[in-house]
């Protein structure tokens, strides 16, 4: 028996609520940037990431306040290891910069040349890091936005 596979693409947000890991993180001191969010991509999926993406984020610390906006953050993209390639979605920026979800004259687009792309195979991981240089950073209570291009396989034509 023969079972028909369609390959689907389509605009994906990836968010908070997607991710595989997430981890409060502490002012870093010398360590510098360190990993918030982690997302796998699932088997039978990719994503594929291009100069037009975006990326926005509300951050969270501790007490429940808003992080300061000199809060660092950054995304890449890792290898299944997370030790042979790292491919950088967003370069090192401050928080105050990806605030906006909404605004399209305010929305970071992200660090890609223009006509390239970055694509995450399935069981790479998709990595947002930060450093909240004040007080701990709340992962559960802040979240981001993160677009591309997803393609996955159905086994329904």
């Amino acid at each position: 028996m023969v079972i028909a596979t369609r390959v689907i693409q389509e605009k994906f947000k990836l968010k908070r609520t997607d991710v595989t890991t997430e981890t409060d993180i502490a002012i870093s001191s010398g360590e510098g940037m360190q990993d918030i969010w982690k997302y796998k991509v699932p088997v039978g999926h990719t994503l594929v990431f291009s100069p037009s993406d975006t990326f926005a984020a509300y951050l969270e610390d501790s007490t429940s306040t808003e992080c300061v906006a000199g809060t660092l953050i950054a995304a890449e993209v890792r290898d299944a290891s997370e030790q042979h390639y790292i491919k950088p979605l967003l370069n090192t920026l401050r928080y105050a910069q990806a605030k906006s979800f909404q605004d399209r004259d305010k929305l970071v687009r992200l660090d890609i040349e223009p006509g390239k792309q970055i694509v995450a195979r399935e069981g790479d991981v998709v990595v947002i890091k930060g450093n909240p240089l004040t007080v701990t950073l709340d992962a559960s209570d802040s979240y981001f936005e993160l677009t591309c291009n997803r393609i996955r396989k159905s086994l329904f034509g």
